[in-house]
């Protein structure tokens, strides 16, 4: 007996999309706010990541 495959929503893909939006709008504020204290940290984490 062969199955049915159910229907999807057409509106099902915009969930994930709804989720994410909210994080990358946060992501690019802080960005935005923190760049060059963020940048500072980062180089400083690979310097200590190379040195280690």
């Amino acid at each position: 007996m062969a199955r049915k495959h159910p229907r999807v929503k057409p509106a099902n893909w915009l969930l994930p999309l709804l989720f994410a939006l909210p994080v990358l709008a946060g992501a690019a504020a802080a960005l935005l706010l923190w760049g060059d204290k963020i940048r500072e940290l980062f180089s400083i984490a690979v310097k200590l990541a190379v040195i280690s």
